[in-house]
């Protein structure tokens, strides 16, 4: 059984309507999930930039859902974590590429925590020693 650490964009997907089927079957698979801290701070942010009414509503209640389905598996960044983000960071600085801090805090936490990050913005990580998968583009 793999493990993976499930980045913004595939938590988010499951807030929709209708999520995209391959993504649905990679989150039903029997697998460990795991989410970074950094995650839950991103859809929070989502959240509390719409305005307020039923969508914002909708989805705070939605978030809180899946911080329960998580509960024992949201993974804090601590010292090695971000020893790690500062030096996947680092690294795509000196090859002329910008990283967003959130992305090398979540890359920290897969290299740490040895799971295989799961998201749909490969290029985003691109050229760091992580195991990675696309739940959009799986078998």
């Amino acid at each position: 059984m793999n493990s993976y650490l499930l980045d913004t964009n595939v938590v988010s997907e499951l807030s929709k309507q209708r999520p995209h089927p391959d993504v649905m079957n990679f989150l039903l698979s029997p697998n460990n999930m795991w989410l970074s801290s950094i995650v839950v701070y991103e859809l929070e942010l989502g959240i509390q930039l719409l305005p307020e009414g039923q969508r914002q509503d909708r989805l705070r209640i939605w978030l809180t859902r899946i911080v329960e389905d998580f509960r024992g598996r949201i993974l804090p960044i601590r010292r090695p974590e971000a020893e790690a983000a500062a030096s996947f960071q680092a690294h795509v600085q000196r090859g002329g590429r910008r990283m967003e801090l959130a992305d090398a805090l979540i890359a920290g936490t897969a290299e740490v925590r040895g799971l295989t990050l799961a998201t749909r913005n490969i290029r985003d990580f691109r050229g760091l020693d992580i195991d990675i998968v696309n739940p959009w583009e799986v078998p």
